[in-house]
């Protein structure tokens, strides 16, 4: 006699939960976020005691059903308040990642200016009353005035020729400053002098007339004349000599022609700055202070740039010229009939 035998039963496998959308369930949390927000506010609003019901017990019931209509009115208006808060948070909190600000168009970069800090590496220059060499307040005051042209003056390209402690030579700055085909160039130093603690202030050098001093030759009578290298480099020493000492509170020693490698061999307009005498205490905490550093630089940035727009008038106009001649047909059109017969562009 056989028996009958129960197949065994599979235990179904519960599948494991997925999320099938989850940008529509994220919905759902913040919709079911504003409705809690919403209960709680109205509860909260609602077992607020009115400040007219607190009164004398002796309140009619009209009063009171007046005061409890404007309770529950002013606390509807705050349940709006705080909705409408609250859902904007939440649309800035979807929306405000995606949305990114424009980036401000570049600048044309017209000027270009040359910073040399005097010394540094194996040179540390002139011995001073602290421990700060020179080479270090060179360099700190030259990065200062770096960012403060890069900062307030956009179309300035700056060049250094050392941005760290780095050795140079005078002939490694002078290719470096004529390489650059700059419009400008500043070197930056501190004096020293042994006779006396007490000699202070700043000097400017410019760079030496050679014989007689011209101007650059124009074929056309009238034609607007260059001035010689050595006639911009006192101009601008002139401008930033003033600046600096009225910045560092110190005595203004003047400028005055040398024939220093950097001034003469160069090709572009360069004055030599002695900053002050490390040798005077006044001088020395004043040059190594960071306040004191940061008012040079923002003075000298002004005064380059005061004097690049001065020695290089048409620069501005040209570079905005371009723009305007692509844009204006009728002007184009015109210059062309009227255009003169020399248009040699200005020589740097």
């Amino acid at each position: 006699m056989s028996t009958y035998k129960r197949p065994p039963v599979k235990k179904k496998r519960r599948k494991k939960y997925q999320l099938q959308n989850p940008t529509r369930f994220l919905g759902f949390l913040i919709v079911l976020a504003i409705l809690v927000i919403l209960i709680v506010l109205l509860a909260r609003a609602c077992m607020k005691p009115s400040s007219d019901n607190q009164g004398t017990g002796a309140v009619l019931q009209e009063n009171s059903g007046a005061s409890q209509g404007t309770t529950i009115s002013g606390a509807m208006g705050e349940i709006e308040r705080q909705t409408v808060a609250w859902i904007a948070g939440l649309v800035n909190m979807t929306q405000g990642i995606e949305t990114q600000e424009e980036e401000p168009e570049p600048v044309a970069k017209i000027y270009t200016v040359i910073i040399d800090p005097g010394c540094g590496g194996t040179d540390s220059g002139n011995p001073g009353t602290g421990n700060t060499m020179e080479k270090t307040i060179n360099l700190q005051v030259g990065l200062k005035l770096q960012a403060a042209l890069e900062a307030k003056y956009p179309q300035v390209q700056v060049v250094m020729t050392r941005s760290d402690d780095s050795t140079l030579d005078t002939a490694r700055r002078v290719s470096i400053v004529n390489a650059s085909g700059g419009d400008l160039a500043i070197s930056l130093h501190c004096d020293y002098f042994a006779g006396s603690s007490q000699r202070r202030g700043v000097t400017t050098y410019y760079r030496q007339p050679e014989g007689e001093e011209g101007t650059t030759s124009q074929e056309e009578s009238g034609a607007q004349k260059t001035p010689s290298l050595s006639k911009m480099s006192q101009q601008i020493a002139q401008t930033l000599q003033s600046l600096a000492a009225e910045a560092l509170q110190t005595e203004d020693r003047g400028i005055v022609s040398e024939s220093y490698d950097i001034l003469t061999e160069t090709t572009v307009p360069t004055v030599l700055m002695e900053m002050a005498y490390l040798t005077d205490a006044e001088d020395y905490n004043k040059i190594t202070d960071d306040s004191y550093q940061e008012s040079l630089a923002a003075a000298l940035a002004d005064g380059i740039y005061q004097e690049l727009q001065s020695l290089y008038p048409d620069r501005q106009k040209e570079a905005a010229g371009q723009t305007g001649n692509e844009s204006s047909v009728n002007d184009s059109s015109a210059q062309e009939q009227s255009a003169p017969e020399d248009s040699s562009e200005n020589s740097r």
